[in-house]
């Protein structure tokens, strides 16, 4: 048979839709689509015109809840979400909160938002709450309505850059890396990797020492004293114990001789002998490599414009001691506590009192712990409205234009959780609400 006849016989298989045509008369498949959507319409039936409580927590602008005729009234994004839902399945609501603005992560069940949930005292939690594993055994959440990031707010510095690229030509990386690097390229372009490998080693070593004592910012100071005297000790030596016509040089013209050389000026000096030829030439070669170096930094740094916060990641707060503050009964008090999670180093900033979680009705009142010093960790969300509202308030006020931004945000987040509503472990409600 031709290559045309298997070609024609297979289009008149694949045209047939008996063959090739999707088989809908499948009655096992019927019957599972048939048994689901008749849960579906029987629990909105059950659930048209009935009364639901509603549980949330005061964490504006996500979620609040104010009094309006004696009446607690929902607000925010969470509530965004229940009014679609009250308008797709038509039932009624009262919202109520625990007796703690907790959310009942760190502080216990009692008293808070996920106890009210694990004891059905309210049919769901209303609220963006972090999706942590403790709490899967307490409550069922709902797939993920958002990614929650808490950041960290500080007041704005007088001046943002934090000068430490001026000092980077002394830190002892600098010299230790140029060392290492003469000694592998002395000995063959093969040995890269191991060069790559030694240095990596060596990094790791000198941040270990440089936690103890950062001694890089005093090498040039020891040097500038101690050189001096050195050359006036061994030329002094040389004269003594080796015959030579050259005396020794007094401490006075060696001190004289490293300054003017740090400025770049010379000398009256005039040494005959090639030993202290060749102090005088090592000092010189030593200025030149520490000017070129710190030159080029400085250089880099001026003309650098992005700049740099004291505090950029959760570990500068524990490294420069920062104190910073958070609301108690959240996400934050809970990660901080728990062995498992990867912030729990902080808690020792926790026992030592630099670290507070306090219990406050408006995030405005953190504000004057952060213009005491102190850093605030928050939502993203929360820190972009009071950040706002302070502006325009200052702005009301008619404080000057340059002192109305005086808080920052730093660049990496604090942490990021999953956030979800949740409900009691045996909710029917999610069969009907998650799809949503």
């Amino acid at each position: 048979m031709s290559a045309v006849g298997i070609q024609l016989l297979l289009s008149s298989i694949c045209y047939n839709g008996t063959f090739c045509g999707p088989v809908y008369d499948n009655p096992f498949l019927d019957s599972q689509v048939t048994k689901k959507r008749e849960d579906e319409i029987a629990l909105s039936t059950e659930l048209n015109g009935k009364h639901l409580r509603i549980g949330t927590v005061n964490n504006y602008p996500l979620s609040w809840v104010t009094e309006e005729n004696g009446t607690a009234v929902g607000h925010g994004a969470a509530f965004v979400l229940v009014e679609i839902l009250r308008k797709k399945f038509n039932f009624t609501y009262e919202v109520i909160t625990p007796e703690k603005n907790w959310e009942g992560y760190s502080r216990g069940l009692e008293k808070s938002l996920l106890g009210l949930i694990n004891k059905s005292m309210v049919d769901v939690g209303a609220a963006f709450l972090p999706v942590l594993y403790d709490s899967m055994h307490v409550v069922k959440f709902s797939p993920g309505l958002d990614e929650g990031v808490w950041v960290m707010m500080l007041k704005r510095p007088k001046e943002s850059a934090t000068g430490s690229g001026l000092l980077a030509p002394f830190e002892v990386k600098v010299w230790q890396l140029t060392k290492l690097a003469s000694h592998y390229r002395k000995n063959g372009k093969e040995n890269v990797s191991q060069f790559e490998i030694n240095a990596a080693g060596m990094f790791t070593f000198i941040d270990q020492i440089n936690r103890v004592i950062d001694i890089g910012r005093y090498l040039i100071l020891a040097a500038v004293i101690s050189f001096g005297p050195c050359i006036t000790l061994l030329t002094w030596l040389r004269a003594n114990f080796v015959s030579s016509k050259e005396r020794h040089i007094s401490l006075s013209p060696s001190v004289w001789f490293v300054y003017r050389a740090f400025i770049k000026q010379g000398t009256s000096l005039d040494p005959e002998a090639n030993p202290t030829r060749i102090l005088f030439a090592t000092w010189w070669i030593f200025l030149i490599l520490l000017s070129s170096f710190y030159t080029a930094n400085l250089t880099a740094f001026l003309t650098l414009s992005k700049f740099t916060l004291d505090i950029d990641s959760p570990q500068d707060l524990l490294k420069k001691n920062y104190r910073w503050v958070a609301k108690d009964g959240t996400a934050i008090e809970y990660v901080i506590k728990d062995f498992d999670e990867e912030l729990h180093y902080l808690h020792r900033m926790v026992a030592n009192g630099r670290a507070q979680f306090r219990t406050t009705v408006s995030d405005r009142n953190f504000l004057p712990a952060v213009l005491a010093g102190a850093v605030l960790v928050r939502e993203r969300v929360a820190i972009n409205h009071l950040m706002y509202g302070d502006y325009l308030l200052k702005v009301r006020e008619g404080v000057e234009e340059d002192e109305r931004c005086v808080y920052v945000v730093a660049s990496t987040p604090f942490m990021k959780k999953i956030r979800a509503f949740a409900y009691p472990q045996n909710s029917t409600l999610r069969k009907l609400f998650d799809p949503v």
